[in-house]
């Protein structure tokens, strides 16, 4: 086995690869480092640094492989979900504008926990370690996929194996200083390669730009009069698209809001990303649609045998190492979300008896945050090994997170300060109601329901807010004069403003 692989240039590129990775990783790891500086850095990046993170973050393997997969298959609706989730990091933007009084917290958790308590902090950490679970399954999965493109033995699996433990080990003992640099450094790899690929299929299908739209045009995937029909397939679609932006207030994006120095670098840096990822989505629905043009007949299951076929084979290991750059990237930062969280939020509460000001030590956190981190590689490799279907999985991430955290953290961003009780019954609502659409309601229209649930629980904690008595410092907190003012110099109503 270990002949064949010295044999495979692809695989020799990608263990070439993961040896720059742990390099980077121990070079930030032979220095002594605080937990705050393992969690968030020393928030003195400069904002094309911040600007990289942010991507490679946000973009993952399984929503590289879902959108090529999917723009041949289902046309023209899924061109138009991801052009809605395209603007996603620009949702995070005029968020981190309001994240001034959080800036010196950790965690998403620990937002949570100011503003609501305790309990509500322990269970949004809980929540974020399942969600995180499964994306990293996610990106397991596609590494899995990518490497076995290059070999038809099962070579691949000790190559992929050996990804995983990397991408462990510099998320372990690296923090997030080295997520940052090998994170640049895999930016690099997956900028050069998208744009080199949308190329080789136009190529590859022979036909102008022209000929490829009019081709499109004509088949009724991708005529717009069949688009807006009022049916379960368009509201599955658009609630699937509404989810897919909300769900990037999560731990590992939202970590690098507290990476910034300050609330203004954030929305900056956000909102540069947005633009970024943006012209990627454009990059890949193009090679989408030349798939289509191409192999208008090709299964789901075969679109990446397509791709490949034919590649020169010096561009075949290149697209590969491309995928497990961009799966590793992703898949480190729910590590380090993971090692966060337990080490920060749930260590605190299991030791919220002790002396209010002694806090918990930087070296029991790191170990904590460490075992974490091995714990969470153990859990989704297993995940990935049971749970095939990537879309399944993405529903399943949403199912964890958008019903329980994202209403709570919205409504305190924007001003609202609760009580535990009243985050907890928000919380139980999102999670009761997701347990039940997923039993009586998806089943029956096939429409996902993390969107509607995160709803139910905003409007819950609303209710118990407004319905029953509350302790005094609750309630909305209005935002600085000054802020007002900048909003509205320009004479528009403040209504519109609301979310910005």
């Amino acid at each position: 086995m270990i002949f064949d692989i010295l044999l495979n240039i692809p695989l020799l590129m990608i263990i070439f690869f993961l040896g720059i990775a742990m390099t980077i990783s121990y070079y930030f790891s032979t220095k002594k480092i605080t937990f705050r500086e393992y969690a968030i850095g020393d928030k003195h990046l400069a904002t094309p640094y911040l600007v990289g993170t942010v991507l490679m973050t946000a973009w993952g393997g399984g929503a590289l492989l879902r959108m090529v997969e999917q723009v041949p298959t289902t046309g023209l609706y899924w061109i138009v979900l991801a052009t809605l989730a395209g603007f996603h990091l620009w949702i995070i933007s005029p968020l981190a504008k309001r994240m001034r009084p959080f800036m010196q917290h950790l965690s998403i958790a620990e937002t949570i926990g100011s503003v609501y308590g305790p309990h509500p902090r322990v269970v949004a950490a809980l929540s974020g370690i399942c969600f995180s679970v499964v994306g990293l399954a996610i990106e397991i999965r596609v590494m899995s996929l990518a490497i076995g493109m290059c070999t038809t033995s099962t070579d691949h699996q000790l190559v992929a194996l050996l990804a995983v433990c990397a991408l462990v080990f510099y998320a372990m003992f690296g923090g997030i200083q080295a997520l940052t640099f090998v994170n640049l450094f895999q930016l690099v790899m997956f900028n050069l390669i998208i744009p080199i690929l949308a190329w080789l299929m136009f190529f590859k299908t022979g036909n102008p730009v022209a000929a490829l739209l009019s081709f499109a045009k004509a088949h009724p995937k991708f005529q717009s009069s069949n688009l807006f029909i009022w049916d379960t397939k368009f509201i599955g679609m658009l609630s699937l698209a509404l989810a897919y932006l909300v769900s990037y207030i999560n731990p590992n994006i939202m970590q690098r809001i507290y990476m910034c120095s300050s609330s203004k670098q954030a929305k900056e840096a956000f909102a540069y990303a947005g633009q970024f990822s943006l012209g990627i989505t454009g990059f890949i629905m193009l090679i989408g649609l030349c798939i289509f043009v191409g192999a208008p007949d090709v299964p789901v299951t075969g679109i990446w045998d397509y791709v490949v076929a034919d590649l020169p084979a010096d561009f075949k290991g290149y697209l590969i190492l491309g995928l497990v750059a961009i799966t590793l990237s992703t898949g480190e930062s729910y590590v380090h979300a993971c090692s966060v969280l337990a080490g920060h939020d749930i260590l605190a509460s299991l030791r919220g008896h002790q002396k209010e000001g002694v806090p918990t030590s930087d070296t029991e956190s790191l170990r904590v945050a460490r075992k974490t981190a091995v714990l969470v590689g153990l859990l989704a490799t297993i995940v990935s090994l049971y749970w095939t279907d990537l879309l399944a999985l993405l529903q399943l991430g949403f199912s964890f997170s958008i019903p329980i955290v994202t209403a709570p953290l919205l409504l305190a961003i924007y001003g609202f300060r609760g009580t535990s009780r009243t985050a907890l019954i928000g919380m139980g609502v999102g999670a009761v109601s997701m347990v039940l659409w997923n039993l009586w309601v998806e089943p029956r229209t096939g429409i996902h329901g993390s969107f509607f649930c995160m709803i139910a629980n905003g409007l819950a904690m609303l209710i118990a807010h407004y319905g029953m008595r509350q302790t005094k410092g609750t309630g909305w907190v209005k935002p600085p004069k000054r802020y007002w003012k900048i909003k509205t110099s320009s004479g528009i109503p403040r209504l519109f403003f609301f979310f910005f």
